[in-house]
């Protein structure tokens, strides 16, 4: 567990299982760029409703699905999130860099 000082008092930051669980299964999807050309991604906890992911939103998210997290944990999970959606951009990215193979392209 991770402790921070916080008013000069001890503050749990660690995620309860709970909050992993749905976050680990989240369903990330992308879609179409915006008109300022960035992606859409669209980030789906699991047994919640998604929403587009941007920093802000991803906070809102984490203070009104899991009110009972301290700021530090509330915190923790809106980057863990952030995270998330790092990698699978990364990862699509990586697949789309890469041409696919076949029997029908292989020849």
């Amino acid at each position: 567990m991770i402790f921070r000082k916080q008013d000069g008092e001890a503050v749990n930051s660690a995620l309860p299982v709970e909050v992993l669980a749905a976050l680990d299964g989240a369903a990330i999807y992308a879609r179409q760029p915006g008109e300022d050309g960035a992606p859409r991604v669209i980030v789906q906890p699991v047994g919640f409703g998604g929403f587009i992911y941007d920093r802000t939103a991803a906070a809102d998210f984490v203070a009104a699905a899991f009110p009972e997290l301290n700021d530090a944990q509330a915190s923790r999970a809106a980057r863990y999130i952030g995270s998330l959606v790092s990698s699978y951009l990364r990862q699509t990215e990586q697949d789309m860099a890469e041409p696919r193979r076949n029997w029908a392209t292989n020849w």
